[in-house]
């Protein structure tokens, strides 16, 4: 499991506050007892973790907690602060630096700024993962920001969640043919789901052009009516179960409603039921939004330069929701392209197994081999049955054994 992807990291935290994952989850529900992210990997390690686990160092985690809510360019000395702490973090162990160019406290940041510190991750030979600016009509001009990053800064490279989203597949095709082209020269792969849902903060819904500030902002805007008028204009057209609330963080009986059910529960249409959830959450929730080409998501794994990813985070395991992208991802790829003979048996697990290894410089995991840590799922009948993490089984015919076998994962 890698953790800190799209911007967002758990450390290093400059002043102890998780307020860049404020969007995913109620963050005074977390007690953070770190700054830096080797006393944070020692604090998994004190309580032990079921999973083995390696962090990038989020941009966004960094950037917010120099400027807070303020948008604009960082200063020569704020650039420097952002540097020293991005070393710092690669020094711990972190494995790279991510990007979440896509939401809203970091879609202006300049080209030049991340480049700065893309050259500090080369030293350290770590990786650049990227949620792309703008994955929409812009796409490939998004894609060709980040491959020319990942060139000149000489680092290697991984778009993050690259999916066909539904009325922009043509823009997708160009952009998967962009990233083979340069993958002859380049070392640069995009990862990928086979499910036709997006996994967001649900501010992501709103129009563009209201995505200019903080939730704050943001708030404040979506109050007035003359606004809401517009935004239920723009909103595009949704069925009833195309979005799911996953986990409102104020409003736990709206979790694992659809907004179909939500519309009928407070009779109002569709659209008018998602601004106030909106409202009524204060845009703390997250949605699952089914906008995906399931079948172009599928086909694009197959890419010699695609990597399967759940892309999934950590939701509590109960009864109101369950999602196969949540615990079914590599599976379904694994038997859709054997069943289909697309691709042999062995080059399917390789995707999810040893390329991703490689790619994170994780030298000894992602093979069955002498000498290397014995991470290894057992498969009967297209289910998992038995799972062993570092040589400790953790699972047996389905059934988990409460073993914490995992291990921190830090860059070499």
């Amino acid at each position: 499991t890698i953790g800190g992807n799209c911007g967002s990291s758990l450390a290093p935290l400059l002043y102890g506050s998780l307020e860049s994952i404020r969007e995913w989850t109620d963050v005074n529900r977390v007690n953070v007892g770190w700054q830096r992210v080797k006393e944070f990997l020692r604090v998994l390690e004190k309580q032990g973790i079921g999973v083995n686990f390696g962090t990038l160092v989020g941009h966004s985690t960094i950037r917010r907690a120099i400027l807070g809510n303020t948008m604009r360019d960082l200063t020569d000395r704020e650039r420097e602060v952002c540097t020293r702490t991005l070393r710092d973090a690669l020094e711990d162990g972190a494995l790279g630096l991510s990007t979440g160019l896509g939401y809203v406290h970091a879609h202006a940041t300049p080209f030049y700024e991340i480049r700065e510190l893309l050259r500090v991750v080369a030293d350290y030979h770590g990786i650049y993962t990227t949620h792309l600016r703008n994955e929409e009509e812009d796409l490939q001009s998004s894609v060709h920001e980040a491959l020319r990053l990942i060139t000149e800064s000489h680092v290697s490279g991984l778009i993050s969640h690259l999916r066909p989203l539904i009325g922009f597949e043509w823009e997708f095709g160009k952009a998967i043919r962009l990233i083979e082209a340069a993958g002859e020269t380049t070392d640069v792969h995009f990862d990928g789901y086979p499910h036709t849902s997006s996994f967001v903060p649900i501010y992501t819904l709103l129009p563009r052009w209201i995505r200019t500030g903080g939730i704050e902002t943001m708030r404040d805007h979506l109050k007035r009516p003359g606004i809401q008028q517009q935004i239920l204009r723009e909103l595009p057209k949704f069925n009833d179960d195309d979005i799911v609330v996953v986990e409102a963080h104020n409003i736990p009986e709206m979790n694992g409603k659809t907004i179909g059910a939500i519309a009928k529960n407070r009779n109002v249409p569709i659209r008018e039921a998602l601004i106030k959830v909106m409202l009524t959450t204060g845009l703390q929730a997250t949605v699952l939004n089914r906008n995906v080409n399931e079948d172009l998501a599928m086909q694009s794994l197959l890419s010699p330069r695609a990597l399967v990813a759940s892309n999934a985070p950590a939701v509590p395991d109960t009864s109101w929701f369950r999602h196969e992208r949540f615990h079914g991802t590599f599976m379904k790829f694994i038997s859709f392209v054997r069943d289909a003979q697309l691709m042999s048996l062995e080059k399917a697990i390789q995707k999810v197994t040893s390329i991703p290894a490689k790619k994170y410089r994780l030298h000894d995991r992602g093979e069955i081999k002498e000498g290397k840590f014995a991470d290894a799922v057992l498969i009967k009948d297209d289910k998992i049955t038995d799972v062993f993490v570092n040589g400790v089984q953790t699972v047996r015919f389905g059934k988990l054994l409460g073993a914490r076998a995992g291990r921190v994962l830090r860059r070499t």
